[in-house]
């Protein structure tokens, strides 16, 4: 799909936001693509959320839209969108599929805290380096393969409040670390093909797991000691199938 959408052509996706159609003509055509895969999600969305099942045939459609390298640096092949951009976009197909919507939530999002708010850091070069090349492989799957990401954040406990470390802990092991813990409400869960896991960093160069030494890795689904488990019948939100995610002993490079 080309990005050559004219001003009055914007004005027919019907943004959710009131106001004026978006100047920004990428944009438009980022919500031309929501436009044209909304019907297929909203006519799914009922029967997915009674049966609190994933709606896998919306992912195909983002996979075939582009969307899923929304927030993917333009360098590495994908849109480069940026926060507000997103947010507009993910509003959008919140129209059609709410859970939907909050489930490309924790796909797009990685793109932009562990592209931009790590360049924003002050790291050594090296670490940067090989941050950068680890980053574009990632970028990679996504863009060429339709690598679908998820996030494991939340943890029974203090944490996820934001007042203590995560009670995942990454030992640090020869050639990388081994990581145990137990995550909760971990959208798309089973459907990922790799899991952000928000974790702490014990032993190794005198690191003692403070809030200070907290990792973001990149988990495979198929990892070796990684398993999803416990049911998911909630209220609402049915189709996110955030279920829990187990980790025991789970090296990461």
């Amino acid at each position: 799909m080309g990005s050559d959408v004219t001003l009055e052509q914007a004005r027919l996706v019907a943004p959710l936001i009131d106001g004026p159609a978006p100047v920004d003509p990428r944009l438009a055509d980022w919500l031309r693509r929501v436009a044209e895969i909304g019907p297929g999600l909203a006519a799914r969305a009922a029967s997915h959320d009674q049966d609190a099942s994933f709606a896998a045939e919306d992912v195909v459609d983002l996979r075939r839209s582009g969307l899923l390298g929304l927030c993917v640096p333009e360098q590495d092949g994908g849109l480069g969108a940026g926060l507000e951009a997103f947010m507009q976009v993910a509003a959008e197909l919140g129209r059609y599929s709410g859970a939907t919507a909050l489930g490309f939530s924790m796909h797009a999002t990685q793109g932009l805290w562990s592209g931009p708010v790590m360049a924003a850091m002050d790291f050594p070069s090296a670490d940067v380096q090989a941050h950068r090349s680890r980053l574009a492989a990632h970028n990679a799957a996504i863009v060429q393969q339709g690598r679908l990401c998820a996030q494991a954040i939340s943890e029974p406990g203090a944490a996820s409040a934001g007042s203590a470390p995560f009670a995942t802990q990454a030992r640090v092991v020869g050639g990388g670390w081994r990581v145990s813990g137990h995550k909760v409400f971990v959208s798309m869960a089973s459907h990922a093909d790799v899991y952000g896991v928000l974790c702490t960093e014990i032993g190794g160069q005198g690191l003692v797991g403070s809030r200070a030494d907290t990792l973001f890795l990149r988990v495979p689904a198929d990892a070796p000691g990684l398993k999803v488990e416990g049911a998911w019948d909630p209220l609402g939100m049915r189709a996110t199938v955030s279920r829990a995610l187990r980790l025991d002993e789970v090296f990461v490079p």
